[in-house]
C-alpha cells in the first residue's frame, strides 16, 4: 500500500510540476512599424544611392491634407508656417535621421491616429528638396512602407 501511495504521490507532484511551470510569453506591444526608404539619383542616371543623414521631421496627429494651407516648400528646421498667417506655425513633435542604408523607421503608438513625415534631402539640401508622406494608423497594418527617391538633373 505504501508503494502505491508513493507512486500516486510522485505522479501527482510531477503533474503539478509540469503544468505549473508554464513560461509567460513576453508581451509585445501592438505598435506598427513605419519604414521610409530615402534615396537620391540624378535624372540622367539610373544610379540610385541612399540619401544618408537626411532629416525626417515627424508630426503626430496630422496628414498631408491637414497642412495643405501651409508653406511646405519654405519650411525651416521642420517648422511649417500658414500661407496667410505666419503666427500659425506647426512644430515637429520629433526629429529623426536617415541611416547609412537610406532607411528610417519608427514604431509609433496607434493612439496618435495619424502621423506626418517631412523628409528633407541631405544630398539635395542646397536645392531645398523635401517631400511629405503621411499615414493613418487606423488601418491596422503591421508595417507601413514608403520609398522616396529625390531626383534632379545634373549637368556633367
Amino acid at each position: 500500500m505504501l508503494k502505491q501511495t508513493l507512486k500516486i504521490f510522485l505522479i501527482f507532484n510531477l503533474f503539478f510540476f509540469f503544468t505549473g511551470c508554464e513560461k509567460e510569453e513576453p508581451k509585445i506591444e501592438d505598435k506598427p512599424e513605419i519604414i521610409l526608404s530615402v534615396n537620391y539619383s540624378s535624372v540622367n542616371s539610373n544610379d540610385i544611392k541612399p540619401d544618408i543623414l537626411s532629416n525626417v521631421y515627424i508630426y503626430y496627429g496630422l496628414t498631408v491634407i491637414d497642412v495643405q494651407h501651409y508653406k511646405l516648400n519654405e519650411s525651416k528646421n521642420g517648422i511649417l508656417y500658414h500661407e496667410r498667417d505666419n503666427s500659425k506655425a506647426i512644430l515637429p513633435d520629433s526629429i529623426g535621421t536617415v541611416d547609412i542604408n537610406g532607411m528610417f523607421s519608427m514604431f509609433p503608438d496607434k493612439g496618435i491616429g495619424k502621423v506626418l513625415f517631412q523628409i528633407e534631402s541631405n544630398h539635395y539640401r542646397k536645392e531645398g528638396f523635401r517631400t511629405f508622406v503621411s499615414e493613418d494608423l487606423s488601418y491596422h497594418q503591421d508595417k507601413y512602407r514608403h520609398k522616396i527617391i529625390f531626383s534632379h538633373y545634373q549637368s556633367e
